[in-house]
């Protein structure tokens, strides 16, 4: 275990979805991501899955010219008393350990694409969790 007290067990593909248009202006997008943050926990394991939706629209016509949802769950372990809550650590560690994957995952499938490698910037999950905290 971790100084947390959570250890990771497993990150897991469960939805990989990428489209994009045959012809793109890449000078004219502009791009926007969500992210759906959920969780699980059934005694001393937790399971939290960080869906992650990504577009890029033509600035002009608002058309969407590449679009991706990608879903990963992360599997944890725990024991005793931990250092951070669970819901904590659901909602700000778990994702913030499994973004890094899903921006992996989204380059490599634009690279594959034939198009401009998208890197998908870091995210502060804390200030995400305490936004969404305070709605």
């Amino acid at each position: 275990m971790n100084e947390t007290g959570f250890q990771l067990i497993n990150i897991i593909l469960l939805e990989s979805h990428f489209e994009r248009k045959p012809i793109i202006d890449f000078n004219n997008l502009e791009g926007n991501v969500s992210l759906k943050i959920g969780h699980n926990q059934e005694a001393n394991k937790l399971i939290v899955m960080l869906e992650t939706d990504f577009e890029q629209k033509n600035k002009n016509t608002n058309e969407i010219e590449v679009k991706a949802i990608i879903k990963m769950i992360s599997e944890f372990q725990f024991e005793g008393v931990t250092s951070v809550s669970v819901t904590d650590f659901a909602n700000v560690n778990a994702p913030a350990i499994i973004f890094p994957f899903v921006r992996e995952h989204l380059a490599n499938l634009s690279m594959r694409a034939g198009m401009p490698t998208i890197w998908l910037q870091p995210i502060n999950f804390v200030r995400l969790s305490e936004e969404s905290k305070n709605k």
